[in-house]
């Protein structure tokens, strides 16, 4: 006899755009429940993110009518998680118990019953969560396979459950059969069934969009009738039962102690890698996979690991810093509200990126930021934060903040000195939300070939899929040596065009962009940085003041050397906004598109964006060059290959003569003109 244990884990990001939400309900969530509806002998067991599933309960009466029918008559199990669905070892020890104590509330309220086992987030496992899940009265979680293969086990040695333990606190966990994973629903219903078949217990537990969200996915399982086949013939075969996971450990015994290594899948800690090393680890696996089975080259190769991303993308590392920080102060705010926001910052999908959009998606990072801005605000008021001094990304280098009630600004002495952070607190937004182009481990192995390429049977996962690379995208394929950041300092050739700047296709003569920045001073309303760097080999000083007032910010900018013949000195804003292509430009009457703009001006520049009803007006003492150019990333996600604007360009070029004092004023007004 074979026990199946089935379930599926359902999520969208916290507040995605309705459409999407609506979207994965109709053409997967209610599907997959209505089909597995007629077929109360199939059992199996369940995960939605908390506010998914609360924003069902109250939005969808048809869908949540089912889960409760289903609930009722044991057909299936619910499974906890951390309610926003955070990854679990990211986060606080009293967040974590926070998070899943408010997800099995919400559970055991709907339907009853408190759960017994979680979802962990992106199968991220480390012990220290194993504490924290026995204080919450959870008895089992899921990993994958290769968890287990990592340390050893063989794939029959992965038909069952394991204890685990940390200081004495025990757990259960099941391997997530990674064969399985690729089959359901991808290939035909007959072979995913023999396969199960072959197995004394199979485990498939995955998430609930590739069953009609994914492409091609809804009308393979529905229209051509995968799903209710598979299930009709799996329930027909007198060898098959199906179990839910708490049943199931309630009728079997463990099959021994496993300890498991900090890792998530294979494939989130190859996407964890920097790109050098990504490509390296493809060749070995290749290499070793001409000596052994592909699964055991992966396991013995291993991988890189989930917190990595944080290092690999500074700008997810400055989000969950900051949320960190937050999160600190919940127990002396004791404000609900404060709490609610610092959990929503908490989401993971902002933090990474692989096969789906994650940190290159603006939303999600404006949605991060909205989040914690609220936190900030209600941080404010409790004890008059007005900023600090302090190296809270962990870069090695202090950071500095400025904050009054319309402006809250971060600095970073490592990056040039530059502004890394730019809230308009009332508005809840963040106008320096923008992405570093990075070069990518898949950008040198994208091939242009046809979508619809042909497949042997089934359909491919979106693991497997390959992508268009459109001329568009193509062209846009430019990387950064710095980070795009404000007020960034850059000495290049007087005949360097707003092309070559944008493409980073110039000579940087300075070692001011990225390099390191001294602290001056710094207080609530100010603060001054200086860099003693070179400028094609003569010594510069460069000296910024940032001065906040209402809704205003005024920079001065001294730099005390002469240029060499030739250069010039070009300052660079990088800022972003809710909806590039609603953004206005005054300034001579100059609209913004994909071909940039550039021209001399004395004049200041207006900005009007619709989304924050606001005029940005940026003004300076002298008379420059203007260039202006969106700020394009091309990067991978399920759908595709996707070309993004990510903010858009400011750069404003200065030839001198002799030293240099610069003025900038910036002034943000009510209601777009």
């Amino acid at each position: 006899m074979s026990t199946f244990l089935f379930g599926i884990h359902c999520h969208q990001p916290v507040d995605n755009f309705d459409h999407a939400v609506l979207e994965a309900i109709e053409r997967s969530y209610f599907p997959v429940f209505d089909v597995l509806s007629r077929h109360e002998k199939f059992r199996f067991s369940v995960h939605f993110s908390g506010w998914l599933l609360e924003k069902i309960a109250a939005d969808v009466p048809h869908l949540f009518a089912l889960m409760q029918t289903m609930s009722a008559r044991n057909q299936i199990e619910w499974l906890g998680g951390g309610y926003y669905e955070p990854i679990l070892a990211s986060i606080s020890s009293a967040d974590r118990r926070g998070q899943i104590e408010k997800l099995s509330d919400l559970i055991e309220k709907l339907f009853g019953r408190r759960p017994r086992g979680i979802w962990l987030t992106e199968r991220v496992w480390s012990d220290e969560i194993l504490s924290d899940l026995a204080a919450c009265g959870i008895e089992y979680t899921l990993v994958d396979d290769y968890h287990f293969h990592r340390v050893g086990f063989t794939p029959r040695e992965c038909e069952g459950y394991y204890l685990s333990e940390c200081g004495g606190d025990t757990v259960k966990i099941f391997p997530i059969h990674k064969d399985l994973r690729y089959r359901l629903p991808f290939s035909p219903h007959e072979d995913a069934i023999n396969a199960i078949e072959s197995m004394d217990t199979a485990i498939c537990f995955d998430d609930g969009e590739k069953f009609g969200l994914w492409p091609h996915t809804h009308e393979w399982v529905y229209d051509q009738g995968w799903l209710d086949a598979f299930v009709t013939q799996l329930c027909n075969r007198d060898r098959i039962t199906t179990m839910r996971f708490g049943d199931y450990i309630d009728s079997n015994t463990a099959l021994g102690l496993a300890y498991l290594p900090n890792v998530s899948y294979y494939e989130m800690g190859n996407w964890s890698y920097g790109t050098k090393r990504a490509l390296q680890a493809d060749s070995a696996l290749k290499i070793l996979s001409g000596h052994m089975n592909p699964d055991e080259a992966q396991s013995v190769l291993g991988g890189g690991i989930w917190k990595n991303f944080l290092v690999k993308y500074p700008e997810a590392n400055h989000i969950h810093k900051r949320m960190l920080r937050l999160s600190k102060h919940i127990g002396a705010i004791r404000d609900e509200t404060y709490r609610e926001w610092v959990y929503k910052a908490q989401t993971n999908d902002v933090f990474w990126h692989g096969v789906f959009g994650g940190i290159y998606l603006p939303n999600l990072r404006d949605n991060a930021y909205r989040y914690i801005i609220e936190a900030q605000s209600i941080l404010s008021r409790h004890t008059g934060f007005r900023g600090e001094v302090e190296d809270f990304d962990l870069d090695g280098y202090a950071e500095v903040s400025l904050c009054d009630p319309t402006l809250h600004m971060v600095f970073s002495t490592r990056n040039g000195g530059m502004i890394v952070e730019l809230d308009r607190m009332e508005r809840g937004f963040n106008l320096q939300n923008t992405l570093t182009r990075r070069r990518e481990f898949y950008h040198s192995a994208l091939c242009a070939m046809h979508e619809n390429q042909e497949h042997a049977e089934g359909i491919q996962t979106i693991h497997h899929a390959h992508h268009v690379l459109t001329p568009e995208a193509s062209d846009a394929l430019h990387f950064d040596f710095y980070r795009r950041g404000s007020f960034v300092d850059h000495f290049c050739a007087q005949e360097t065009d707003l092309s070559a700047f944008y493409r980073c296709g110039y000579t940087e003569y300075g070692d001011f962009a990225n390099g390191v920045f001294e602290i001056v001073s710094a207080r609530s309303d100010q603060a001054r940085f200086e860099r003693r760097g070179h400028v094609d080999g003569t010594a510069v000083r460069l000296d910024k003041n940032y001065r906040l007032e209402k809704d205003a910010l005024e920079v001065t900018l001294q730099i005390d050397s002469p240029p060499r013949e030739g250069l010039m000195y070009v300052c660079e804003l990088n800022l972003h906004f809710a909806n590039l292509s609603d953004i206005r430009i005054r300034s001579q009457e100059i609209s913004i598109d994909t071909a940039g703009a550039s021209f001399d001006s004395d004049s200041e520049l207006t900005i009007c964006d619709p989304y924050l009803k606001e005029t940005i007006r940026i003004g300076w003492n002298c008379k420059h060059t203007l260039w202006i150019h969106p700020v394009m990333s091309v990067s991978q996600s399920e759908g595709g290959i996707d070309l993004m604007a990510q903010g858009i360009m400011i750069a404003f070029a200065f030839v001198y003569e002799d030293a240099l004092k610069l003025e900038c004023a910036i002034r943000w007004e009510r209601g777009a003109e």
